[in-house]
């Protein structure tokens, strides 16, 4: 399954009738150039759970960051919901 198809299985799943009111998944695009991918994981299974910062830089356009953070330390203008 590719990335894209999973990543709309685990929203699908997500969807209770409230969650997907109140939080989500926003795409976006950087300016070097890139995309943003942010998942509010609020009320999920993955809420809370350890996740290690990830850094993979192969070149100079092929590269991924991941990080997590407490949504309450998001300033509010950065928030997804």
């Amino acid at each position: 399954m590719d990335t894209l198809a999973w990543l709309q299985r685990w929203y699908a799943e997500q969807c209770d009738g409230d969650w997907e009111h109140g939080y989500g998944i926003e795409i976006g695009t950087l300016d070097n150039p890139g995309w943003r991918v942010r998942i509010n994981c609020t009320g999920t299974i993955v809420e809370g759970r350890p996740f290690s910062p990830l850094k993979v830089e192969r070149t100079e356009t092929d590269w991924l960051h991941a990080w997590w953070r407490m949504a309450s330390s998001i300033p509010p203008a950065e928030r997804t919901t």
